[in-house]
């Protein structure tokens, strides 16, 4: 996973407690990384993460 999103919903509500913030732009520092943009919504615990995708992979899950 080039930009990984999981470890951005720990950093997001971290950094925006430090920092005073709802809105916060991250940018991963890796071979294929990337830029997210974090919006927080602390009354439900979540982060809203928008940024680019690449289709790296298709598949089908089987029932």
């Amino acid at each position: 996973d080039p930009v990984t999103g999981s470890i951005h919903c720990v950093l997001g509500p971290y950094w925006g407690r430090k920092l005073g913030k709802q809105k916060l732009t991250a940018f991963q520092v890796s071979p294929r990384g990337g830029t997210l943009y974090l919006e927080l919504d602390d009354a439900n615990r979540r982060v809203k993460i928008q940024g680019e995708t690449v289709t790296a992979m298709t598949g089908t899950l089987l029932a």
